[in-house]
């Protein structure tokens, strides 16, 4: 503020005292006396004089050399150089401008570039004097600055610039101090280091990643006893990367791998093992097992144990840890990995596991009245057992996915156990639901129901209705069909004709008495609904209302879309209809068609 009010003044005084000057003197005396001015260095007074001659011969450019010269005696180097450079030649400009550059390069300590600017005028002022002393001012920067570095910690960097210093000063003595603190800092980091590794290798060899270990403690040479500790690992690591191979399935160069460690623990055992991969195929079951194939039957190899149980059967396959699904004449049984029998080969099939370790055991048995000479019919009864062969729950006529079926055969599906409950049927066609103990839950009470879905699952009595996990009616009993809830908290329903979709609370979302061929789908309703409400918020910010109260006015036009219109896609052709601004929008927002 200071400077600004200076420098009105200043143009306030030249614009009073100019035409004063011009009017009350001689312009060729005063410009005389400002040459004369100029001459004896008097630089200030002499731009006065030259700025109150206005435009008289050349006291302009005299005006801005002068003002130039004064920057220059007042340290404003730059400032000088910078005027300097725009006067073509005037006096001495050209090289003073240079002079003034030097001296600000110098101010910055840049000896080097002053250098090489008033080389070039080294006959000027006091140009060849400054050159001389650069050197030892470029020492004694060099100097300050590796000392800062080595205050600031950067010894490498540090000793690198006492080194440069070719003995000025104490840098030789210094630089050697410096080589010293770094060896001693490195073979200290060099230590830690080492340390850090043998105490991994250490935690790797406790925590049995043998072949790890063993290539730390190998890294680390004679460190400790590092060699000791290698050497007594290296069969320990041997065996892992050979155990790590039959993980992956690759028998064969497991069997040589564990042939090279001889009778190394139970190598020679692994050997017999897996001497089967020269006689029989090994198909992979789990990271520790595999079945072989011999004379059209199959084996199970546990190589934990090392045990081979002898081909007895037509199918294995992995259903979980220590559990195996396996089939003598056409019919399923489970065995462990040891070739235990957990349950007889009794059952049309057996599913996979699910995550609780649930499978779904099938009975098929011959439907006498339905079947005749020229079609035959079947029943099933499904069974839940656990991984140890154990009977769970059932039989029932359904479980989850299963359902009744006549076919001569079926692929069972896998359990699942959405809100910790399955769906099943009993004989006399009633359903509830279970949780993965087996245990009853949900009492079979329902003519049909469906799997829970985000929390309900539709059930029937005399019409559909949903429940929660603990069997409480939530929405209750009133629609001739219901389905299940997606994750947007929306199922579809039909009373009589009509299709509608339903939230949570069975409150109608969409399609109030519209009647659909199909069943509508909810998520392709929620989405163009929210292309619609996007469309509608920019025709509203459009009429000027902001972001805020357009929203508020948009939930009000879609409730009265769907309280007054059959479907979304009528009150859209119809807005469509209204004008071309809002036909354009409802096009961009992907709403109609081009």
């Amino acid at each position: 503020m200071k400077k600004t009010l200076c420098v009105m003044l200043a143009l306030v005084l030249l614009n009073v005292l100019s035409p004063a000057l011009a009017q009350d003197s001689d312009p060729a005396a005063a410009y005389e006396s400002a040459q004369a001015l100029l001459k004896e260095n008097r630089f200030e007074e002499a731009a006065a004089l030259y700025t109150s001659l206005g435009a008289y011969l050349d006291a302009p450019r005299y005006a801005v050399y002068a003002r130039a010269a004064a920057a220059g005696e007042s340290g404003l180097y730059s400032v000088a150089a910078g005027n300097l450079s725009s006067l073509s030649g005037l006096l001495d400009s050209e090289l003073m401008a240079r002079y003034y550059l030097a001296l600000s390069l110098e101010a910055g300590e840049d000896y080097e570039g002053a250098a090489e600017l008033l080389g070039s005028i080294s006959l000027y002022r006091d140009a060849a004097e400054r050159l001389g002393g650069y050197p030892a001012r470029i020492k004694a920067r060099d100097y300050s600055r590796a000392d800062a570095l080595e205050k600031a910690g950067n010894l490498d960097e540090a000793l690198s610039r006492f080194k440069a210093l070719n003995g000025y000063q104490d840098s030789a003595q210094r630089a050697d101090a410096l080589a010293a603190q770094i060896a001693a800092r490195d073979q200290e980091a060099a230590e830690r280091a080492r340390a850090e590794a043998y105490d991994s290798a250490d935690t790797a060899e406790q925590e049995g990643r043998f072949k790890e270990a063993c290539d730390g403690f190998t890294a680390l040479g004679q460190y400790r006893d590092s060699a000791a500790r290698a050497a007594s690992l290296e069969p320990k690591a041997k065996y892992a990367s050979a155990r790590a191979l039959i993980g992956k399935g690759n028998y064969e160069d497991a069997l040589a791998a564990f042939r090279a460690l001889s009778d190394y623990q139970d190598s020679a055992e692994k050997v017999y093992a897996l001497g089967l991969t020269e006689y029989a195929a090994l198909r992979m079951l789990s990271a520790s097992t595999a079945s072989f194939r011999f004379h059209d039957q199959l084996g199970l190899i546990d190589f934990d144990s090392n045990n081979v149980t002898p081909p007895m059967w037509d199918s294995v396959d992995f259903r979980a840890d220590n559990c195996y699904a396996v089939s003598k004449k056409n019919l399923y049984g489970l065995t462990d990995s040891m070739g235990r029998e957990l349950t007889p080969c009794k059952w049309f099939a057996i599913s996979e596991a699910s995550e609780e370790g649930v499978m779904v055991a099938a009975e098929r048995t011959r439907d006498e009245a339905r079947s005749n000479a020229y079609s035959v019919y079947y029943s099933y009864q499904f069974t839940l057992l656990d991984t140890s062969g154990k009977t769970l729950a059932g039989p029932f006529s359904a479980v989850g996915e299963n359902l009744p079926s006549s076919n001569s055969s079926i692929s069972l599906k896998k359990p699942e156990f959405p809100d910790g409950l399955i769906r099943v049927q009993t004989k006399d066609d009633q359903w509830g639901y279970i949780d993965p103990s087996g245990a009853q839950v949900i009492e079979c009470r329902f003519s049909d129901a469906r799997s829970f879905s985000f929390g309900l699952a539709a059930v029937r009595t005399d019409s559909w209705g949903y429940i929660d996990p603990t069997g409480a009616d939530v929405i209750a009993p009133r629609f001739a069909e219901a389905f299940d809830f997606d994750a947007s908290g929306l199922s579809v329903v039909r009373s009589t004709k009509s299709w509608h979709i339903i939230d949570k609370a069975g409150a109608i979302v969409y399609f109030r008495g519209q009647d659909f061929d199909e069943k509508p789908n909810p998520a392709a309703a929620g989405f163009l609904r929210e292309k619609l409400v996007a469309a509608l918020t920019e025709m509203l910010m459009e009429e000027g209302l902001d972001e805020e109260e357009a929203s508020f006015e948009v939930e009000d036009m879609i409730a009265y879309i769907e309280l007054n219109y059959s479907s979304l896609e009528e009150a859209i052709e119809e807005m469509a209809n209204t004008n071309e601004r809002n036909y354009y929008i409802l096009q961009m927002h992907g709403l109609i068609e081009p």
